[in-house]
């Protein structure tokens, strides 16, 4: 009797150790579960927090507003220091409107002087003026100097943020908030190539005697060179602006800007991941524009000369002095490289009775 109630106990013993063991192992088995969903969680809100920049582009014509080239131009990244374009838009307004002058004098708060590079690092209750100023957002791309103008405009930069918001949407910018006048980061401060290509473009041809500040390569402040950040302005002929930005979280941006005899373009590259590519993007979206240009010219040049390289049938010239004949013969297609020569050496061209001479002449060869 007192065996068996023995190995009762010990049944019992074993029974309860096998329950904590199978206890504990749903609880670890639970808790790895827990760790897991955390895990996702953390990775999720971290990749989240540090998204890859929206690649974007677009190239439009300035004349007629056609867009040339896009891709996700209209897809929201965060502007950068590209915000600072639309800070000079209002400057440019003021100005263009007498109610500042270049020499007028910015005051320099205790927040301005506090804001984080790049900045001129201006002192407290200190000064600059509008076009130092100017010069400071073009080259520099100074923090301190948009804060205090925003300031100066508005009474507080946030308040200067909706004055700009309300500006953009003036011009058809419907996809652009901002929330300060410098670009630093902030969630809900967002535009798209698109939108950035119209104040690129607005900005040359509302403002045309202020754009020029764009194609400043450098400026003295007080004992400093100061260079653009811009590099795209030493690259090819006929680049001269606008502006480049750039945040973590924005990643490079840049606007810019190809004037040309007959036309101009805005090219506008959003999220690329190093400076490097942002340029070379730029130079191949102008580029792309170049060529396009050119082949396009090529075209309206053959199809001015499509009648011409046909068989014509005989005519009759008369001029008092004329080497030329009559001829009873049709004359073979003419190459266009001859046609060129022709029509810079022929006497055909003055005369006012062959219809197609007088064809030829009106059309632009180049």
């Amino acid at each position: 009797m007192h065996m068996l109630q023995k190995e009762v106990n010990l049944l019992e013993k074993k029974y309860f150790l096998e329950n904590i063991i199978l206890y504990a192992k749903i609880f670890i088995q639970n808790l790895m579960k827990i760790f897991s969903i955390i895990s996702f969680l953390i990775i999720l809100i971290t990749t989240k927090l540090h998204a890859k920049p929206t690649k974007a582009s677009i190239v439009i014509n300035i004349q007629n507003g056609k867009t040339v080239y896009g891709f996700k131009q209209n897809e929201k990244n965060h502007p950068a220091s590209l915000t600072k374009m639309m800070t000079l838009y209002i400057v440019f307004e003021h100005l263009q409107s007498k109610k500042i002058k270049l020499s007028t004098k910015i005051p320099v708060s205790k927040n301005a002087a506090m804001q984080p590079a790049s900045k001129l690092y201006l002192k407290e209750n200190t000064y600059f003026t509008v076009e130092q100023g100017i010069l400071a957002l073009v080259t520099r791309s100074a923090n301190d100097v948009s804060t205090a103008f925003g300031e100066f405009f508005s009474g507080s930069e946030r308040k200067f943020a909706i004055l700009m918001s309300n500006k953009a949407k003036s011009l058809g910018m419907h996809n652009t908030i901002y929330k300060n006048s410098s670009g630093l980061h902030d969630k809900e401060q967002v535009t798209t190539a698109y939108d950035q290509a119209i104040l690129g473009a607005s900005l040359r041809r509302n403002l045309p005697e202020y754009y020029k500040y764009f194609s400043k390569k450098q400026f003295r402040y007080k004992n400093r060179i100061i260079t653009n950040h811009n590099n795209l302005l030493n690259k090819i002929n006929g680049i001269d602006g606008i502006k480049t930005g750039y945040t973590q979280e924005s990643g490079y941006n840049i606007v810019t800007s190809l004037k040309s005899d007959d036309e101009s373009i805005i090219a506008v590259v959003m999220g690329m991941p190093t400076n490097q590519g942002r340029d070379k993007k730029a130079l191949e979206l102008i580029c792309l524009f170049k060529n396009k240009k050119n082949i396009q010219r090529n075209k309206n040049i053959k199809k001015s000369y499509s009648p011409i390289s046909k068989r014509i049938k005989h005519t009759i010239i008369k001029t008092k002095n004329s080497p030329i004949q009559k001829y009873t013969s049709t004359i073979p297609a003419i190459k266009k490289d001859k046609l060129v020569l022709q029509e810079k050496l022929s006497p055909i061209q003055r005369i006012n009775s062959i219809p197609y001479a007088r064809k030829l002449n009106s059309k632009s060869l180049h």
